[in-house]
This record gives C-alpha cells, sequence and structure tokens, in this order.
C-alpha cells in the first residue's frame, strides 16, 4: 500500500511539491477559543464574551535522500531533488508583487493548499487552505564532512560546475507551522442553505442543525453514502466570496462551488519531482 502524499501547492503561483516518501517526527492540530474576559465587582466569576476558535497544524516530518526503492531498486529521491522540493517549499513563503509607480506592492499573499490523506484536508474533502507561518529543514550531519556517513560534499554544481562546494545529506528534517483559513465559517446553523450538507453527527436538540465546516471536518474517518454533499454550494456570503475574490484572484459564479477555483480540481496536481 502506497504512503500517503503529503502536497502543498502556493496558491498564488500553482507551484507545488508533493512528498511520497517520510517520516512522522510531529503532527499537532489545536484549536484554541478565545474568549474576552471582565472581572466584575462583587462576581466570583468572570463574564466572557466568545471571540473566535483559530485553528493551528505543526506537522514535522523526516526525509531521506538517496533511499532506494525496494521494489524496483532504483533510488527514488536523491539530494538534488531534496534540496529542489526544500528550495521550493523556500519559495512558497514569499508573495506575488505587482510594479506601482514608485515600488513594488504586494498583489496576492503567501498562502498555500495543503493535503494529508485525512489529517490535513478541508471539510468537503478537498486540499486545506492555510497561512504557511513558518518552514524549515534540519538536515543531519555528523563530525565533519570526512568521517560522517550523513553528509556528502565534494559533488559538482549542477549550475556552474564547480568542484567541491555542494553538500548534501542523507536525511533532512523538514517543519511547518500552519494557520488553518476555513473557506466556511465551522459552526452550527439550521439555516436552509445548508440542510443539505452530510453530516454524520445528530444533534438532539435541534435535528435540523448541521455542522457548516464540513463532513470531513477534523480527523474523520467517516464513511458516506456515493452522491453525499460535503458542503454547501450555495448560500455564500458576501464576505466569504470577496475573501475568495481576493485570495483567488477570481469570483465565484452563481451556483459555482470551490472545485472551479486554481487549486481544487482533481486535474490540477503539479508534480515537483523533476
Amino acid at each position: 500500500m502506497a504512503q500517503p502524499v503529503l502536497e502543498i501547492k502556493h496558491v498564488p503561483t500553482g507551484l507545488a511539491v508533493q512528498l511520497e516518501r517520510y517520516g512522522f517526527n510531529e503532527f499537532t492540530d489545536t484549536i484554541t477559543t478565545k474568549y474576552n474576559s471582565v472581572n466584575a465587582y462583587g462576581r466570583m466569576d468572570p463574564i466572557v464574551n466568545y471571540q473566535g476558535s483559530p485553528r493551528k497544524i505543526t506537522l514535522g516530518i523526516t526525509i531521506w535522500s538517496d533511499t532506494i526503492d525496494a521494489t524496483t531498486s532504483v533510488t527514488a529521491m536523491g539530494g538534488k531533488e531534496v534540496h529542489l522540493k526544500i528550495s521550493r517549499l523556500q519559495k512558497m513563503q514569499y508573495p506575488v508583487y505587482v510594479k506601482g509607480s514608485n515600488a513594488l506592492t504586494i498583489q496576492r499573499p503567501p498562502l498555500v493548499l495543503v493535503s494529508l490523506a485525512n489529517l490535513i484536508r478541508d471539510g468537503d474533502g478537498l486540499p486545506l487552505l492555510c497561512a504557511m507561518n513558518g518552514f524549515a529543514f534540519t538536515p543531519s550531519v555528523g563530525f565533519t564532512p570526512e568521517d560522517s556517513p550523513n553528509v556528502r560534499w565534494g559533488e559538482d554544481d549542477i549550475n556552474t560546475g564547480a568542484k567541491g562546494d555542494t553538500f548534501s545529506f542523507q536525511r533532512y528534517s523538514l517543519k511547518f507551522d500552519f494557520t488553518v483559513l476555513h473557506r466556511r465559517p465551522p459552526g452550527f446553523t439550521s439555516d436552509e442553505a445548508f440542510r443539505n450538507v452530510a453530516d454524520p453527527d445528530g444533534y438532539p436538540l435541534d435535528p435540523a442543525q448541521v455542522f457548516m465546516g464540513g463532513f470531513h471536518f477534523g480527523p474523520r474517518h467517516g464513511y458516506h453514502q456515493p452522491g453525499a454533499q460535503f458542503a454547501p454550494t450555495t448560500g455564500l456570503l458576501a464576505e466569504e466570496e470577496k475573501v475568495l475574490w481576493d485570495i483567488f484572484g477570481q469570483p465565484l459564479s452563481p451556483g459555482e462551488d470551490f472545485t472551479g477555483l486554481p487549486g481544487f480540481g482533481s486535474d490540477t496536481r503539479q508534480s515537483a519531482a523533476d
């Protein structure tokens, strides 16, 4: 059975990286519920007003260069390929600029779409829109390049042909910090526009309620009936449409769902293996 692919795609440019062979070092999916707390005179408990529930995901993985595929005996990913993927991940931290009259102006922010099996995905099963707060790579090094089995040096530079000024390593630790930007507000509603959304949970106090975050919110393994609708395609708020316009550079057409936007269709996957 193939290992689930980790895919990260830069929304403004479409640049994408896929990682197919990795080991987990760390995974944290944190939802922090925030309240504005006010202490009143003579009252033992504070008065709290709900503010929001931001969500952050931390992912740490290890990848190896010079990995040999057990079935084909072919090197699956050498040092050059690893460094290419790392370089592209670093590029994804930067925005798209447009030239103004006197200076460059940021046109689109460096948001990313992330997907990893049932751990990182949006409620509709499509990639999760995130702001990447940071990306770091740490190669595994030994004592010196001469005696460490983890370091390779002296390789010709592929661009300049220079001798001995290129390092590669056997193992790399990658760490990502994502702030999740849900494309629909997570929460509950009994509004008619959301009645057709498949929700595996029942709510005894109001059976008409559904969770707007989508069927696949969180790491759920849930099975569903064929043709089930995971998220609404109508009833979007004007503010949501504005946000989508700002992020993806185009508005939704009437009745169009998110799969019509860049990066959400099944045919938009791009490989960074070359």
